[in-house]
């Protein structure tokens, strides 16, 4: 298995789900710094934003295939 991977702080990484299925979460809150909301927000943005393109991609395609049934 491989070792789970290293990590710097204000950039995301995806790690397979072997890495945090024993992992748990104690009952407390964790306080983030507010230099760090500009990041998640425009993470947010980026993915919004291709969730948008593959929602316009998808209905695009739809009222295609409608108009070559009829």
């Amino acid at each position: 298995m491989d070792e789970f991977p290293s990590t710097k702080k204000y950039e995301w990484t995806d790690v397979l789900a072997v890495h945090v299925k024993d992992l748990s979460q104690a009952q407390k809150i964790n306080f983030k710094p507010t230099d760090n909301f500009a990041n998640l927000a425009k993470k947010i943005e980026e993915e919004l934003s291709i969730i948008a393109e593959n929602i316009d991609k998808k209905d695009s395609t739809e009222e295609k295939t409608k108009k070559e049934s009829t």
